[in-house]
């Protein structure tokens, strides 16, 4: 409750700062605005008058800053959308101070002098906050960068030192951030022209290190990034689980070429096989849970109800079930964007493991949380390889919709900061969220693609528009809007607060889905009106859901 109370407290004392920084610029614009009318010397009726309409502009920017600038949680970086917003404000402020001041004759008659004055007010302005975010922007990473390097160098040579005089050899195997970037990661980087995430990397080496990690889907795109990173922390242990072999085979491969000392378990198997599970647990007594292993394409998921509820539901209510019979210290659900205002059987299942962990952490002694993001680029299915193999073949460049936009993040991002928030998770029942920064248009994703290609005759490759695909939106939400937003100490991780009381019937309806699952043909009808009783914002009609 501390923590809590502290980091509203931080978020209060955040917002005052940004407030009075909006306000020193709305004064110093309008000033110069003066200085530019009457070149560099202001005459001392004019200046009277400044002072006459600085309380007009701190009531109506206040007004406009506040309506259109403090909602906006998540686009902190200079984009588009948050450029908009900032337009907005500015101007919307500047149109109430004009028509106050055109419809009072106690303050001026001429208002020509003002129209003009607002103009270059609101033009200086703009290129104020702009400039100061691109500025703090840079400096964050700066920071950011300078104290990891302080921290992934200080701690490295104090261990070095120790191993050195007690005789024992020692490795130092490299965080993603050390690490060289693959080609591939380079060049999604290029895709998202932004600089990547830091960490702090001691934090979550005292978490993992000497623990007994367990990874479920660990074969996947998450899951294997998860594993190579983990074992950057040194576990006691390690257990892999998945049900693709092939998969499973190609995880061990890529693991087996660090050389560590940690113990690894590749487990081939199902996370549904309720009596094998209890098995691993029973066997390995894992201390963390990253629970990865979902159904996750969305087209597909929509004519395969049955498997989306029996993985992305049951399994995860075995797993979890089993964290808490055998006092796992943490489980982290690896949850989605696609889990608010859902319109895709993935979604809706997804959001009802969410809802699930949260429940049973209260009255659980294990730490559960979810952690909720966007697409990944780079993952197996994702848009990048999709659109890098039409390229090659000439086009066209397929794309569902003009205005289709997504949250993106690099798998190594995401993955890192997974990892922190189990240094963060010093309660149980949260939902992390990640700062994905500003959704990217698919079709802009698309043509810097092709403008990277370098491909002869680049400019003749045609976009082709095929449809929304059954299940999809144009645009994913990151917060639902119960959910009350506290900042962490590491500014790229959010926690999600709500209030949403458990309801008697939560676990009739679970037992009722998950027996749907297991039926030769499940009924349609039956799954949305359950759904609908356990995920509130369900958009209504659900007309996704098919047989």
């Amino acid at each position: 409750m501390t923590q809590i109370t502290n980091s509203k407290f931080s978020t209060i004392s955040r917002n005052i700062v940004l407030f009075s920084l909006e306000m020193f610029f709305g004064f110093a614009s309008l000033y110069l605005a003066f200085l530019l009318k009457y070149d560099g010397v202001i005459p001392p009726q004019e200046l009277s008058f400044y002072f006459q309409i600085i309380p007009l502009a701190f009531a109506f920017r206040s007004f406009s800053f506040l309506f259109f600038r403090f909602d906006s949680q998540f686009c902190s970086d200079p984009c588009l959308e948050n450029t908009n917003k900032k337009i907005k404000s500015v101007f919307a402020g500047s149109l109430l101070i004009l028509l106050f001041v055109s419809g009072s004759t106690g303050i001026r008659e001429n208002t020509q002098v003002p129209l003009a004055i607002l103009i270059i007010d609101a033009v200086i302005l703009l290129g104020l906050q702009v400039g100061f975010q691109l500025f703090w922007k840079k400096l964050r990473i700066f920071m950011g960068r300078q104290q990891c390097e302080d921290e992934s160098k200080e701690n490295s040579d104090e261990v070095t030192e120790v191993c050195r005089k007690n005789n024992v050899n020692s490795q130092i195997v490299p965080s993603y951030m050390d690490r060289e970037e693959s080609d591939q990661e380079s060049y999604i980087r290029k895709l998202l022209g932004r600089e990547p995430v830091y960490l702090n990397m001691e934090a979550i080496r005292n978490v993992i290190q000497g623990r007994v990690i367990l990874v479920t889907g660990a074969a996947g795109s998450i899951g294997t990034e998860l594993c190579e990173q983990i074992l950057g922390f040194n576990p006691a242990s390690l257990v892999m689980i998945d049900r693709g072999e092939n998969y499973l085979h190609e995880l061990k491969v890529t693991l087996d070429k660090y050389d560590t000392s940690v113990r690894t378990h590749f487990v081939y198997g199902s996370i549904t096989n309720e009596e094998k599970m209890e098995n691993i647990f029973e066997r390995y007594r894992p201390d963390i849970v990253f629970h990865a292993a979902a159904n996750k394409h969305v087209p597909i998921m929509e004519h395969n109800i049955d498997e989306a509820i029996s993985n992305n539901i049951y399994g995860t209510k075995v797993v979890a079930d089993l964290s808490d019979k055998y006092d796992v210290d943490s489980f982290v659900l690896i949850s989605t964007d696609k889990v608010v205002k859902p319109t895709s059987i993935m979604g809706m299942t997804k959001r009802i493991a969410e809802q699930y962990v949260r429940f049973l952490s209260k009255k659980s002694q294990t730490r559960f949380s979810s952690v909720r993001f966007g697409n990944v680029l780079g993952s197996k299915g994702s848009v990048v390889p999709m659109f890098k193999e039409q390229i090659a073949r000439g086009g066209p460049v397929t794309i569902t919709h003009p205005k289709m936009e997504r949250f993106l993040m690099l798998i190594p991002e995401a993955v890192g900061l997974i990892l922190q928030t189990t240094a963060l998770n010093n309660f149980g029942g949260k939902t992390f969220v990640l700062e994905m920064g500003c959704p990217v248009k698919i079709i802009d994703l698309a043509r810097k693609m092709i403008q990277l290609s370098g491909k002869k005759g680049q400019d003749n490759i045609k976009i082709k528009y095929v449809g929304i695909r059954p299940g999809e939106k144009l645009r994913e939400e990151l917060v639902l809007e119960e959910e009350e937003i506290i900042p962490t100490s590491h500014e790229k991780i959010k926690i999600l607060e709500s209030n949403v009381p458990y309801n008697p019937h939560y676990d009739e309806w679970l037992d009722a889905l998950c027996r749907q699952a297991t039926e030769p043909y499940p009924e349609s009808d039956k799954i949305k009106s359950i759904m609908s009783e356990m995920i509130p914002d369900l958009p209504s009609p659900v007309s996704t859901i098919k047989n």
